[in-house]
């Protein structure tokens, strides 16, 4: 058996080399975005997207002006999320939030600015998004672990969400930033008195008793706590020289715990009761 050898046509070698303008685009394609190489990629790699056009600014890119009145919103956004703060007497007040909400907006136009020098080549997030990561070690420092308590977490999560709205106002997204801090103030303000009414319904205590050395003594403060109906934990109990301490832990309503208090400093043997 013999196969005859034939030539193939000599278009079907040359249909790589076509033009653009001879293959048909699909429907609704006319108008797709155009490829464009990005310098310093390897392999000529391209990013699918429009070109931007020459002398056009984004949104997040402004003149030294459009900067100046961001960094004055920043300090306002920070001072009145840092009212709030001061009032309270906690640690981080009204200059920190300040500084911490015109810093991160600081980060972000250098950011911003940076990515513009070099052709908008690199991502202009990038330095801002270290902020993000970085402000977690100044929060991790507010909070403080006591033997019984943890305190700080409300002022390390304020820390950590006035870093977004500096990071926001700095991109240019002022309004944005705005409704944020008016949320969070609305949060830390009026949030408070929800959190008091339900404590008054049930609420977590820690109390320690100094005892004298009397024979049962536990027992009848265990009585008062079942006679009650609350379930205690007893936490510590130490003994130096003749006198005890033993600390307990409950959770109960602040009218059930008034009782507990007043049936405990009537016991006798317990010489003092402090709250924790």
């Amino acid at each position: 058996m013999s196969f005859a050898h034939r030539k193939l046509p000599k278009q079907i070698g040359t249909l790589g080399r076509l033009p653009a303008s001879s293959i048909p685009q699909a429907q609704g394609q006319a108008n797709a975005p155009a490829v464009r190489p990005v310098a310093g990629r390897a392999g000529g790699a391209a990013i699918i997207g429009r070109p931007r056009e020459p002398g056009k600014e984004t949104v997040i890119e402004g003149t030294l002006t459009d900067y100046i009145v961001r960094m004055l919103v920043a300090l306002l956004v920070g001072g009145a999320v840092g009212l709030e703060r001061e009032f309270a007497g906690k640690p981080a007040g009204i200059r920190t939030n300040m500084l911490m909400c015109i810093g991160a907006c600081i980060f972000m136009i250098i950011s911003i600015e940076t990515a513009r020098a070099t052709g908008w080549v690199h991502d202009p997030a990038r330095i801002g998004a270290q902020v993000v990561t970085g402000v977690g070690f100044l929060g991790a420092g507010t909070i403080i672990r006591s033997r019984f308590h943890v305190t700080g977490l409300t002022t390390a999560a304020t820390i950590w969400v006035l870093t977004a709205l500096g990071l926001s106002i700095g991109a240019g997204r002022i309004l944005i930033a705005v409704a944020g801090a008016f949320f969070i103030t609305l949060t830390l303000v009026f949030v408070r008195f929800i959190e008091k009414a339900l404590r008054r319904l049930r609420a977590t205590h820690v109390i320690q008793l100094s005892l004298d050395e009397r024979r049962g003594i536990i027992g009848s403060i265990l009585e008062i706590f079942t006679g009650l109906n609350i379930i205690s934990e007893a936490r510590d109990v130490n003994r130096t020289g003749e006198t005890w301490t033993a600390v307990f832990e409950y959770a109960t309503s602040r009218r059930r715990h008034e009782k507990l208090l007043a049936s405990l400093s009537n016991l006798d043997g317990v010489t003092d009761i402090t709250e924790m």
